[in-house]
């Protein structure tokens, strides 16, 4: 008998995003241009080099973004992942956010009470600007900065799962479609599902 808990990773379409935060993002762009102008010339034309250069990147992805949950109810879960402008954070988030998918999978408990510490330990660590470029050329370790791929894998690697990935090496398309392929995936999460849980627990034969 082992002792199993539901864990969850959210993945954005970027397709999907793009319209429904188009206006959003398009505010966030001017204000963060804004700031870099304040800053002088020389910050402001390595902000649009960079820009540029994730803009191109994210253009060749389906997805453009994952993160960890741990489902608390049918309804939320609280999330670990990078933003580029809080670094590593944990969040409430719904599963009806319209923003995201799901993937959710099945971990052994003491593999999810290591993923969660590895979890909460990174929080506050800053966002790895160059991260997803480094990926595609000389894959390097992430430790003291993250992007969220790299977060991801590694906390999922705490859990048992993706052991043999190499963190630094990949994007988010490659996690997606490595996780929508994964034995442990379990399809058809809802309210009923959520009660044989128990909570993210259930006990496997």
């Amino acid at each position: 008998m082992q002792n199993c808990k539901l864990i969850a990773v959210a993945y954005v379409n970027r397709g999907e995003n793009d319209v429904l935060n188009r206006e959003k993002l398009l505010i966030k762009k001017r204000q963060l241009e804004e700031k870099m102008r304040a800053q002088g010339w020389f910050t402001y034309v390595f902000h649009k080099i960079k820009e540029t250069l994730g803009e191109w990147y994210v253009s060749h992805q389906t997805y453009c973004h994952c993160e960890l949950a741990i489902p608390s109810d049918s309804e939320m879960c609280t999330a670990y992942g990078v933003f580029s402008a809080e670094g590593v954070f944990q969040d409430e988030r719904s599963f009806k956010n319209p923003a995201y998918r799901w993937i959710f999978l099945e971990v052994p408990a003491r593999e999810f009470n290591l993923m969660k510490t590895f979890c909460i330990r990174q929080l506050g660590k800053e966002y790895d600007p160059m991260g997803p470029f480094i990926s595609v050329i000389k894959p390097r370790p992430c430790n003291t900065r993250f992007w969220c791929v790299p977060f991801v894998i590694q906390a999922l690697q705490k859990a048992g799962l993706c052991k043999y990935l190499n963190a630094s090496a990949l994007d988010v398309d490659d996690v997606i479609q490595f996780l929508l392929m994964h034995p442990k995936r379990v399809d058809g999460f809802d309210r009923q599902r959520m009660k044989v849980f128990e909570l993210d627990s259930i006990t496997i034969v």
